[in-house]
């Protein structure tokens, strides 16, 4: 997440080189790049974050923990790897699932059998779900997909 710091009348964003930072002035593009930093004015200035690789946060460490077998999606790949950060076998329901592979037309749905459960994803764990005893969540890609389109003309000036 990038650090924002107030100088009255602007503000100062720093992001990370692991985020990817669009800058919108006015509603038009201005400039977008991994660990932008610039001065903006909050009125006229529009910001967006996408972290720049989702592999290496949540999920890759997930994966290796789990040894699920399943291979982790590439950017481009339509199918999402679902996987569960702290999977124990359940002797009293039988669940052993720690990970699957979800589509829109294969989804996923987990009813939970845990107190003071949560669900979230990579990238976005400040923004969770609650999930306790009895809820039932079903995990499938949306609809439509937010595309990231750099041409070499929109570089990552500021």
């Amino acid at each position: 997440m990038a650090d924002i710091t107030s100088y009255q009348p602007v503000r100062r964003l720093r992001s990370e080189p692991t985020i990817h930072t669009l800058r919108f002035r006015r509603g038009t593009l201005a400039a977008q790049g991994r660990g932008l930093a610039f001065l903006f004015r909050p009125a006229v200035t529009g910001v967006a974050e996408v972290p720049v690789d989702d592999r290496d946060g949540w999920a890759a460490s997930i994966h290796r923990a789990t040894h699920c077998g399943l291979p982790l999606p590439q950017p481009d790949t339509p199918e999402l790897l679902l996987l569960v950060r702290e999977a124990w076998p359940s002797a009293i329901t039988g669940t052993d699932l720690v990970a699957a592979i979800v589509s829109r037309d294969e989804p996923c749905t987990i009813t939970s059998a845990m107190q003071d459960g949560t669900v979230f994803g990579d990238g976005i764990e400040t923004d969770p779900l609650p999930f306790d005893h009895g809820r039932t969540v079903t995990v499938r890609p949306a609809a439509a997909q937010l595309r990231l389109v750099c041409t070499p003309d929109q570089g990552s000036d500021s």
